[in-house]
């Protein structure tokens, strides 16, 4: 009789949902972000026989397929280059999660490389071109991007949209569409009024002395070692480089060196980035300067 009632009571228990999988076939490269993956730059690739977590297909054609890399999170890779098994959605079916300003986990303070811009647009005369470094943005973070994506775009909190002394701010953001752009896609998410927002901005940017590069390639390990000289409160973990996010432009090159992203935790501490962009060869990257700059 125990018995019975024992096989009765392991029956009667549901199983736990089955994660839907990937197994790498080949050797493909994979990416956070899509359009990186018809680049030429080099970036990590599957581990053949490797078997990761699968999250959803970009479309219902099923062409790439979003998995979870152990280190390095959520990427992106060519559904062709391995098998799925289990229940896989589409990210266009998806409902797209709702962030809430205030709740994140830390910043990533993005700094663009001003003369790769005005060489890769052909365009010397915007305001930047005559710095080698300005900020792009202030961005409220996830620890982990694989469930909720990236804090963007958050509903405005009452009375958020104060005044800002706007001649302060073109210090370091001289544009006032990124002005605006950045508050509207990143500042509504971090909680704070307009002004604080680029207050925190202007705070952690004076926090940082920036190297001047030479026109020449440089190692992912040699770039980081040129910021950190001057700034003994960062290593290496705590900045990401990014390449080839000006594509688009009609004299942009691959491997070039685009911007820096410093992460600090919310109290405005240097802090490790919990997921590091791959869109940079780690050997071969070029920095591009203006003649005469």
């Amino acid at each position: 009789m125990k018995t019975w009632l024992t096989l009765l009571f392991i029956l009667a228990v549901p199983t736990a949902a089955t994660a839907a999988s990937f197994t790498a076939t080949e050797q493909c490269p994979h990416s956070q972000k899509l359009k990186e993956l018809s680049s030429t730059s080099s970036l990590p690739t599957l581990t053949i026989g490797t078997t990761y977590e699968a999250l959803t297909y970009n479309t219902t054609k099923e062409e790439f397929i979003w998995i979870k890399v152990p280190g390095l999170g959520s990427r992106w890779t060519y559904a062709r280059c391995g098998s799925a098994e289990g229940e896989i959605g589409h990210n266009n079916t998806v409902k797209k999660t709702e962030h809430t300003p205030g709740e994140f986990d830390y910043y990533k303070l993005a700094i663009s490389y001003s003369p790769e811009f005005c060489i890769s647009k052909d365009d010397y005369k915007q305001d930047q071109c005559s710095r080698d470094w300005i900020v792009h943005g202030l961005w409220p973070q996830y620890y982990d991007s694989t469930e909720k994506g990236y804090p963007l775009e958050c509903a405005t909190l009452p009375d958020a949209f104060d005044e800002i002394d706007t001649a302060m701010v073109w210090q370091y953001m001289p544009s006032d569409f990124l002005i605006g752009h950045e508050w509207k896609r990143h500042g509504t998410c971090s909680g704070l009024k307009r002004s604080e927002y680029f207050a925190l901005t202007e705070k952690l940017w004076q926090t940082l002395t920036l190297p001047r590069l030479q026109h020449r390639q440089y190692s992912a390990k040699e770039l980081k070692g040129h910021i950190i000289a001057p700034n003994k409160q960062l290593n290496s973990e705590m900045i990401e480089i990014a390449c080839d996010e000006n594509r688009s432009f009609r004299k942009a090159s691959n491997d070039t060196l685009d911007e820096i992203r410093i992460c600090f935790d919310r109290s405005g501490e240097p802090m490790a980035c919990t997921e590091h962009e791959q869109s940079c060869s780690t050997e071969r990257i070029m920095v591009r300067t203006i003649a005469g700059g």
